[in-house]
Formats: structure tokens, C-alpha cells, sequence
């Protein structure tokens, strides 16, 4: 699994529990990391301070759609991702490539819109999204020029 399509970082969350609703279904964003907080908080334990991890409860509650409004990713020193509930931007700064996809309408990833000049704006959006992430993580890959266009 060496690249940033959602059939590879993409991981089923199923809780199941007492006190928990049956049969809900969500598409929130969410890390592997928003796990720990959400057990904590299904259990009435404390949630550690300092961890980047969110719970998830308000979500399986029905409380809030989300917790999260975008995704971001990482694989290797090649590939970096900005994902929100509808697009995705890849982008590969070694090679001076960018993807971007509508994953409502194309959740297969396979029509890329980087290209395409009624995207321009979203695609600018992704890339400042993803470029202010990298800043803040400190990614050494934040200082590689990345396009502006595809």
C-alpha cells in the first residue's frame, strides 16, 4: 500500500457497545488516533492531556455530523494529501504532480481534475490547506516548491 488512494488509507471503524445506538452509520473523518479518546470517553475514563486524538462520541451520539472538516496524510519522502468530505488532493512534490478528486462523484479515484480549469480554485484552496499543514507538522517536504497548477 504505497500511495495516498482511499483503498489503501482508508480503515472501517465499527463500535459496538452498550449504551451505544445500533445500526448508525457515519462517514466522519477521522484518524486512528480519535480511537483512544473515544474509549476513554465511552468509558468515563479521563482522556490523557496532550493527545492530538479526538472522540469520537458526539459523532456516534448523533450530537455533530463531525469532528473533524479535513484529513491529511503522508507516505514516505513522495506523496502528501489533504482530504475533506467531497475532494481529495494527492500531491507528489518530487515529481511536480497533482491529483485532485471529486469523492462524492468519483469515489474511485480514477478521473483526476487537476487539470481541469473549472477546479482552479479548489485545487489552489487544497494545496494552501495542505502546504499550511505541513508548516505546523513541520514536514521537510513544506519547503519543496509545490505547483500552483497542475
Amino acid at each position: 500500500k504505497q500511495n495516498l488512494y482511499d483503498h489503501s488509507l482508508r480503515v472501517p471503524l465499527i463500535l459496538r457497545g452498550p449504551g451505544l445506538p445500533k445500526g448508525r452509520k457515519s462517514d466522519a473523518l477521522c484518524y486512528l488516533l480519535d480511537v483512544y479518546p473515544t474509549l476513554c470517553e465511552l468509558a468515563g475514563a479521563p482522556t490523557p492531556e496532550g493527545l492530538e486524538g479526538r472522540s469520537l462520541v458526539p459523532v456516534v451520539r448523533g450530537e455533530k455530523r463531525q469532528v473533524r472538516d479535513s484529513l491529511f496524510a503522508a507516505y514516505r519522502h513522495v506523496q502528501r494529501m489533504v482530504r475533506d468530505e467531497r475532494w481529495k488532493l494527492i500531491s507528489y512534490p518530487q515529481a511536480g504532480r497533482l491529483q485532485l478528486f471529486d469523492l462524492r462523484d468519483d469515489p474511485w479515484e480514477r478521473r483526476d481534475l487537476s487539470g481541469d480549469p473549472a477546479h482552479a480554485g479548489r485545487l489552489a484552496a487544497l494545496q494552501e490547506r495542505l502546504r499550511v499543514w505541513q508548516r505546523e507538522t513541520g514536514d521537510p517536504l513544506a519547503a519543496k516548491p509545490q505547483p500552483l497548477t497542475r
